[in-house]
């Protein structure tokens, strides 16, 4: 019961507090803006890297069609010394080979497809 209640709890606070950043969001971030507002506007980043006085924070954002990610958005943001100073932004669409071809397929519901005669 304490695991079943463990998992309920991080499901309602990832709702709760899942923030998540859009393209536009991500242009009007200034350079020179602190890492501490870039967290407190958009949660914490995916992945963090830290090497030679710099701080990358990623960001991903997932565009979806039903339950397939058709598109993927990757924002890099770079730190020095606690403060913006570049940002980039790739973004990956899903080559058509990597879905699953029932999932390409129409789905009709309850009920049955229209005749092809």
């Amino acid at each position: 019961m304490k695991r079943w209640m463990a998992v309920l709890w991080v499901f309602l606070h990832a709702c709760a507090t899942g923030k998540l950043m859009s393209m536009g969001q991500f242009y009007s971030i200034p350079l020179g803006t602190k890492e501490e507002a870039v967290v407190e506007e958009f949660g914490s980043p995916e992945a963090v890297t830290e090497e030679e006085g710099q701080t990358c924070y990623y960001y991903v954002e997932r565009l979806t069609n039903g339950f397939r990610v058709i598109e993927e958005r990757y924002y890099k943001l770079m730190f020095v010394n606690g403060k913006l100073v570049e940002k980039g932004v790739s973004q990956e669409n899903t080559p058509p080979y990597q879905l699953n071809s029932y999932d390409l397929q129409t789905t009709y519901g309850d009920e049955t497809p229209p005749d092809e005669n």
